[in-house]
């Protein structure tokens, strides 16, 4: 159970009556009972799911949640991607990240440019030429911009081997096919 104690915080096991983590965090969180995001004097590091530490208390910041194994944290002002022992398996080279999300992640190199998309082998899949990269849900047909995939009458958009990405260039919309063999298919939309 998480405790706050003189604005710190701890987690307490109330069956044992004992703290399992001393109140002196700054910060407690996380997406999961498996792993919790700590902060101690503006760092930031990883508890597991018996609050022993997995990732040491030295991030700049790290992203309360992990994603295909991976959770972003940054370190000298750059951004890359740690599994979860800490280690940098995506190096901190980014200005801007987001969440993996179906081992895709968007990123951009530095803050004035475009953004490019990344599997989690940290190959650059998309090209960094893009105002903004959509990942279209499979299910979700009801999406205005999923209606224009369509053709011939045959939804493609839910094929188990293909994933469909919704990119802005300049005001234009660009739909990229990213098959599961790493292959990638261009349509104007």
């Amino acid at each position: 159970m998480q405790v706050f104690l003189q604005g710190k915080q701890g987690i307490f096991d109330i069956k044992n009556h004992r703290f399992i983590l001393d109140p002196k965090f700054d910060k407690i969180d996380g997406c999961d009972n498996n792993t919790q995001r700590i902060s101690l004097n503006g760092k930031y590091g990883v508890i597991n799911e018996n609050a022993q530490l997995i990732v040491p208390i030295k991030f700049d910041y790290i992203s309360p949640c992990f994603s295909n194994n991976l959770g972003f944290a940054s370190d000298k002002n750059k951004v890359g991607y740690i599994n979860k022992k800490g280690e940098f398996v995506i190096p901190a080279k980014f200005e801007t990240v987001t969440p993996f999300k179906y081992g895709f992640a968007q990123v951009k190199l530095d803050k004035n440019k475009k953004f490019g998309l990344i599997n989690t082998k940290g190959d650059l899949v998309l090209p960094f030429d893009f105002d903004s990269i959509f990942y279209i849900e499979p299910l979700a047909t009801s999406d205005s911009k999923l209606g224009k995939i369509k053709e011939v009458n045959k939804d493609v958009s839910t094929d188990k081997g293909q994933k469909f990405f919704v990119v802005e260039k300049n005001v234009n919309l660009e739909l990229w096919i990213i098959i599961e063999n790493g292959l990638l298919s261009l349509k104007t939309i």
